[in-house]
C-alpha cells in the first residue's frame, strides 16, 4: 500500500519512509531512500534540511578538487570544473592525532568549543579560512583522552568516502 505522509520533521520521516521528497518552494529538490538523501544529498538545501552539515567552499580544477592549497581526495568523481561546497557531517569529521594518516583529507583547525555531553562530545572548531565546523563523536576512552582545549590547533580529518560535493549556489 502506498501512503503520502507530508510532515516537517526530518526526524519523523527518516524513520517512518521508505522514500522521500523533499521539496524547496514548492519544487522538489531530490526523491530517495532516507538513507541516501542523508549520506548523498545532491543540493545544499536538502544537506541542510536534512540532517546538520557545515558547507566548505571547494574548487574543482582538472578533475580534482581542491580546499585552500590541499588537493583533496574522493570516491565519486570530481568535477572538471568550478565552484562547488563539501557537505561535512558532524559525525564524518574526527580528531587526527597522525597527520601521516593516508586516505584522510586534513584539515587545519582552532577549537574553539568542546561540550560534553556524557556519551558523546561536540568540538566547534574553525578552519584558516574562518568557517566554523562541527565535530560530533562517542566519548570512548582512547577520544577524551586526547581531548582538545578551546584555542588550541588541531587537525580534523575527513576520509574519501565521506566527500560529498553540492553547487555552490
Amino acid at each position: 500500500m502506498t501512503t503520502v505522509y507530508v510532515t516537517h520533521d526530518q526526524r519523523e520521516a527518516i524513520t517512518m519512509s521508505d522514500r522521500i521528497a523533499v521539496m524547496n518552494a514548492g519544487r522538489i529538490e531530490q526523491i530517495d531512500q532516507p538513507e541516501v538523501l542523508y549520506a548523498r544529498p545532491r543540493t545544499k538545501f536538502v544537506a541542510g534540511f536534512i540532517g546538520e552539515s557545515s558547507f566548505i567552499p571547494v574548487e574543482s580544477r582538472n578533475g580534482s578538487v581542491w580546499y585552500e592549497d590541499r588537493k583533496l581526495r574522493m570516491n565519486d568523481a570530481a568535477p572538471s570544473t568550478g565552484r562547488h561546497l563539501m557537505v561535512v557531517r558532524p559525525e564524518k569529521l574526527r580528531l587526527v592525532a597522525d597527520v601521516g594518516e593516508t586516505g584522510v583529507n586534513l584539515l587545519p583547525a582552532t577549537v574553539g568549543d568542546v561540550i560534553y555531553q556524557g556519551d558523546s562530545f561536540v568540538c566547534y572548531a574553525t578552519l584558516k579560512d574562518g568557517r566554523q565546523v562541527t565535530l560530533r563523536d562517542y566519548c570512548r576512552s582512547d577520544v577524551l583522552a586526547k581531548l582538545p582545549a578551546p584555542g588550541e590547533p588541531i587537525t580534523l580529518g575527513i576520509d574519501a568516502q565521506d566527500v560529498v560535493l553540492v553547487a555552490d549556489q
